[in-house]
């Protein structure tokens, strides 16, 4: 099943745990240490953004699918985001020098 996320919609914990085909307590722990910042005091309050869940479901298959734990996991994410950026940098830099 495919699903198409909108940037303005936010997600409640139940949501993000349906959509990334995971459980309650792996979201919670992922926000834990770090990799989600959702909006909201307790867990029933939590509110999560379209950019959430995309982490969280790359989350949940680097530590179901390759086995790499929580700390190894935040360091992946953590790295693919700077990747990402340095990308957007890279091609901003080729569209600059191509004018």
């Amino acid at each position: 099943m495919d699903i198409i996320l909108f940037d303005d919609k936010q997600y409640s914990l139940a949501e993000v745990c349906e959509i990334c085909n995971t459980q309650e307590t792996f979201i919670i722990r992922i926000v834990e240490h770090g990799i989600l910042e959702p909006k909201g005091e307790s867990t029933s309050e939590w509110v999560f953004s379209s950019n959430h869940l995309v982490k969280a479901k790359k989350s949940a298959r680097l530590y179901n699918d390759l086995s790499i734990n929580i700390e190894g996991v935040s360091l992946a994410i953590d790295l693919l985001e700077e990747l990402n950026e340095l990308r957007q940098k890279i091609r901003l830099l080729e569209d600059e020098s191509s004018m």
